[in-house]
């Protein structure tokens, strides 16, 4: 019982490090993006922006036709 446990905990702690992963990713780009331009960094756009880089890497694959 304890390899369920075990393996449950690495399933979760893998998908948050992913997601903060992902989410690190857009927030240096998008604050790469907002210096560059002069806009002002606002935490509410990087949650937009991760949501796009999501639906994209969703539904548009690089191999599914190769």
């Amino acid at each position: 019982m304890m390899n369920t446990y075990g393996t449950f905990l690495r399933i979760v702690v893998l998908a948050m490090l992913l997601c903060w992963g992902w989410f690190a990713m857009a927030a240096a780009a998008y604050a790469a993006v907002a210096w560059s331009l002069g806009f002002t960094f606002e935490w509410s756009a990087v949650f937009v922006v991760l949501a796009a880089i999501m639906l994209l890497r969703m539904f548009v694959p690089r191999n599914v036709f190769r």
